[in-house]
């Protein structure tokens, strides 16, 4: 009788004893798990292919290394080669829509939907905002969807007159407002935010559910950054330029002619930061 009483003693002491260790030991687990990701776990690919903007993978280059953020340039041939498999987010600049679109072919652009609904992440700027649309309008005249994506729910159209007249200058800085401050990408960025533009597009959405609208243009009211999910994968889009710096050179490009102006004294680079970050499904707990 002595003997069991001891024994059942000794079984609540482990008990009581293993429940605070069990306890401790998962959280050292489960913290150690965050703690091992950091900004340099991400890949992105920058897309340097016929039609982008001259100079695009300097400036996008430039701002992965202030990232922490380890990157590698690819070009058309690249992706109808599968180089998407090895990166988590493609970043598509600017450029000229015609030679951009024809550069990718239906294999290229095939691939980037693969990528995305497999889970890649997608960061469209200006032209690759227009590509990753529906269909696009271009000074009121509609494109063929099979041009496209088709990975954002919406009508990619510009060019915006009330910003930049066309054909010439062709370019001027866009007041956006920030209209979503809870988003991981948007959080802390201030209420408005001044970007160059180019011929980028404000969009139009045919699927109100499945985006969210970070900003809008502050002489317009249109759309000019958003979000969505296609697939498994992750998309941001912008009519803007969030990744040329108008007033400072460690963008490794004197773009635009700083003659002209135009003068810009914030930093856009963490807004796309958070946004390749975002598209990553990076851990936003993290500090970065």
């Amino acid at each position: 009788m002595q003997h069991r009483r001891l024994l059942i003693l000794l079984i609540v002491i482990i008990v009581v004893v293993s429940i605070p260790i069990t306890g401790f030991i998962f959280f050292l687990l489960s913290n150690q798990v965050d703690s091992d990701e950091s900004p340099n776990d991400i890949m992105i690919a920058i897309y340097n292919g016929p039609g982008v903007i001259e100079d695009a993978d300097i400036i996008l280059s430039h701002f992965s290394e202030w990232s922490g953020i380890e990157y590698k340039v690819i070009d058309d041939e690249d992706i109808r080669n599968d180089a998407l498999l090895e990166v988590d987010v493609v970043i598509m600049p600017g450029g000229d829509g015609i030679p951009y679109e024809e550069g990718l072919g239906s294999l290229g652009r095939a691939k980037i939907v693969d990528f995305v609904e497999s889970g890649g992440g997608y960061v469209g700027i200006c032209q690759g905002a227009y590509i990753a649309c529906e269909y696009n309008v271009w000074m009121d005249e509609a494109g063929s969807p099979e041009n496209n994506l088709g990975i954002f729910p919406g009508v990619a159209c510009g060019p915006i007159l009330e910003l930049a007249e066309r054909p010439e200058p062709g370019w001027g800085m866009a007041v956006l407002n920030i209209i979503n401050t809870t988003h991981p990408i948007t959080y802390s960025a201030p209420e408005r935010m001044t970007m160059y533009y180019q011929g980028g597009c404000f969009l139009e959405l045919s699927d109100n559910k499945s985006v969210t609208v970070l900003a809008l243009y502050n002489a317009t009211g249109k759309i000019a950054i958003a979000t969505c999910e296609y697939g498994q994968g992750r998309v941001f889009i912008t009519g803007t330029h969030p990744e040329i710096e108008e007033d400072n050179d460690r963008d490794g490009v004197d773009y635009p002619d700083p003659e002209f102006g135009p003068y810009d004294p914030e930093s856009d680079w963490p807004l796309l930061r958070d946004a390749v970050k975002w598209v990553s499904r990076f851990n936003f707990n993290q500090t970065s």
